[in-house]
């Protein structure tokens, strides 16, 4: 049987001609970064530390790599995911989203030399909007 590939999908990227299912629907949404879901929930409750103080969400938010990692432990435990990452391999994972997706279009998330996060939670939150608009145009 011949059939011409070129006149059907003429870049040869099969990936961007998957058929749109409820499936491959469910499937994306739930392949979802668990590191950005994390990211997604810190900016919800971002307002409230653990002392129950108010923060002040516009400006940056500074974490130490410990504090964050505790957060993210936490954060597992209480969704049940499981993931095994250990404090280096998170923040790893963190830094290549950081590069690839979150800071693109601007410093979102930026580490210092003295093992410190800053998180610019209003920049998190419209980049997290984008990503539910993008998401929901792709469905």
């Amino acid at each position: 049987m011949n059939f011409n590939v070129a006149k059907v999908i003429p870049s040869g990227n099969f990936q961007n001609h998957i058929p749109e299912t409820e499936i491959q629907k469910v499937v994306i949404k739930n392949n979802k970064d668990k590191i950005l879901c994390f990211l997604e929930d810190l900016s919800s409750t971002c307002q409230i530390d653990e002392d129950e103080k108010t923060q002040d969400i516009s400006k940056e938010i500074k974490y130490s790599n410990n504090v964050l990692f505790q957060k993210w432990i936490k954060w597992v435990e209480y969704n049940r995911h499981d993931l095994r990452y250990n404090n280096i391999s998170f923040h790893t994972r963190l830094s290549l989203l950081m590069k690839k997706k979150i800071n693109p279009k601007g410093v979102v998330i930026r580490k210092d030399t003295n093992h410190n996060t800053y998180i610019d939670f209003m920049k998190l939150i419209e980049y997290l909007k984008q990503r539910i608009r993008t998401f929901q145009l792709f469905l």
